[in-house]
């Protein structure tokens, strides 16, 4: 990480060729959907990239990616909870409220 931070570019794809699968398996465990994940993990090496020049290497730098990593989850989580719909509250469409029905073949 220091290489990158000094401007050598094959630095990264060396971290990126390192830790990918490794983040990508960890953020496929939070997420649970492969192509999500995949988007995320490039996401949290495209951070990397761009905060090279205010690394400091404090602690290694496995756990400052993997708290990017978290970070990026968290975010991803938040959006979706969002978006959730609960299945057992009663949907309104407009003014009325839809019922809930499932055809009856007897």
């Amino acid at each position: 990480m220091l290489e990158l931070k000094q401007g050598d570019r094959s630095a990264f794809e060396a971290l990126m060729h390192k830790y990918y699968p490794r983040i990508l398996n960890f953020i496929y465990r939070f997420i649970s959907n492969r192509q999500i994940a995949e988007d995320l993990s490039q996401d949290v090496f495209m951070k990397v990239y761009k905060s090279a020049w205010r690394y400091r290497p404090r602690s290694q730098f496995q756990t400052w990616l993997y708290t990017i990593a978290k970070n990026v989850c968290l975010n991803e989580l938040r959006r979706k909870k969002n978006l959730m719909v609960s299945l057992d509250e009663m949907p309104k469409s407009g003014e009325s409220e839809l019922r809930k029905e499932i055809a009856d073949s007897s």
